[in-house]
């Protein structure tokens, strides 16, 4: 009976201390600005090379899904066929960051927007309203079934 009583009067940790574990265990497992930016500035140097889940193109509007050969994922809000905004993060190591966690001072990757160009050779997102062959980027009409290849390619 005393061990059980000394289980439930024993004093517990200030709830405080509780939440700035958990807030430094969070800080600890984000990813910082400077590795977001270096990972970015990657993709668009080649460097570091993105593979879709899905044809972006065939997502048109909504978030594609990336992994890179680095062994990171980054997910795109794609909003028609044009770039929007990164919506997360997940590096390698499982530190992830989400688009409200983002920085916003200046310079900062919630502000990040590739150029036009960048956006087509290196996400696959051809530009607003327009749909591109996967092949040569010729300029197509959107395709059934998700076929991005002008008639020329297709052969």
């Amino acid at each position: 009976m005393e061990r059980l009583l000394h289980f439930f009067v024993r004093p517990f940790e200030p709830q405080d201390r509780v939440l700035r574990v958990h807030e430094e265990m969070c800080e600890e497992s984000t990813i910082s600005k400077e590795e977001i930016l270096a990972f970015l500035h990657a993709i668009e140097s080649g460097h570091v090379v993105l593979t879709p889940r899905v044809e972006p193109q065939f997502v048109y509007a909504g978030i594609v899904l990336y992994d890179a050969s680095n062994g990171w994922q980054i997910a795109v809000f794609n909003d028609a066929n044009a770039w929007d905004y990164i919506e997360w993060i997940v590096a390698a190591d499982g530190r992830r960051v989400d688009f409200d966690g983002i920085s916003e001072e200046d310079g900062a990757p919630v502000s990040y927007t590739p150029s036009d160009d960048v956006a087509w050779r290196r996400y696959g997102i051809p530009g607003y309203l327009q749909n591109r062959c996967t092949k040569c980027s010729a300029s197509i009409d959107a395709q059934p079934g998700g076929i991005y290849l002008c008639s020329q390619c297709a052969q």
